[in-house]
């Protein structure tokens, strides 16, 4: 995915992505890289378009693509009482621009119906799932 972005404008990891696809990195400088031994985990924020009856009927193909990732954790839509309408994916994977690569694939993205992404490489510390995160 690179600099440029497929289904919308967004953030990738630090990095923050406008309207032409221009992008800075937040993090510049920031040490990032595997925990333990394990690769990194991220934490994949999706800002959904409006477009509900659409994300509907895409919604079991992009189930099926991010099921078929080896590197997803975790993911989920936040609850429909939450605005803007929003889902978190939490990967692992080698890089930010690995995640960004399975992300510009997933059908919600491929129609369009993803009006920002924030990848954001997570370092969790607590929690009964720890030993599965690290």
């Amino acid at each position: 995915m690179g600099t440029e972005a497929r289904g919308g404008t967004g953030h990738q990891g630090g990095a923050v992505q406008g309207e032409r696809g221009t992008v800075r990195d937040a993090h510049a400088g920031q040490p990032s890289g595997p925990i333990l031994g394990a690769m990194p985990t991220y934490a994949v924020h999706y800002l959904y378009s409006d477009d509900t009856d659409k994300r509907m009927q895409v919604r079991p193909d992009h189930r099926d693509y991010l099921a078929k990732q080896d590197g997803l954790l975790a993911g989920g839509a936040y609850p429909p009482s939450e605005e803007p309408p929003a889902g978190l994916l939490i990967f692992r994977g080698e890089s930010r621009e690995a995640v960004a690569a399975i992300l510009a694939e997933d059908p919600y993205q491929t129609n369009g119906l993803v009006k920002e992404v924030r990848i954001v490489e997570w370092r969790p510390v607590l929690g009964s799932a720890i030993d599965h995160l690290n």
